[in-house]
């Protein structure tokens, strides 16, 4: 089952935790997503940093972490 039933939650208000390989120095941080729009998904840090993912960059980093549950 690869579809959008097995695609993570993504909304804005979730805390999630970044996967490795997203940012230089942002993966396995927690944060708050603020917005998803088509340019990108913002995200706070908790530490007064905001970082931006352009287009579906996060979601599709989150995605690929995922447990293929086939």
């Amino acid at each position: 089952m690869n579809g959008l039933d097995d695609a993570p939650v993504l909304a804005v208000g979730v805390r999630i935790q970044i996967p490795r390989g997203t940012g230089l120095r942002f993966g396995c941080r927690y944060a708050t997503v603020l917005q998803i729009r088509a340019q990108g998904t913002t995200v706070y840090l908790g530490n007064g940093e905001l970082v931006t993912y352009s287009f579906d960059a996060l979601q599709d980093a989150v995605a690929r972490t995922q447990p293929n549950l086939t």
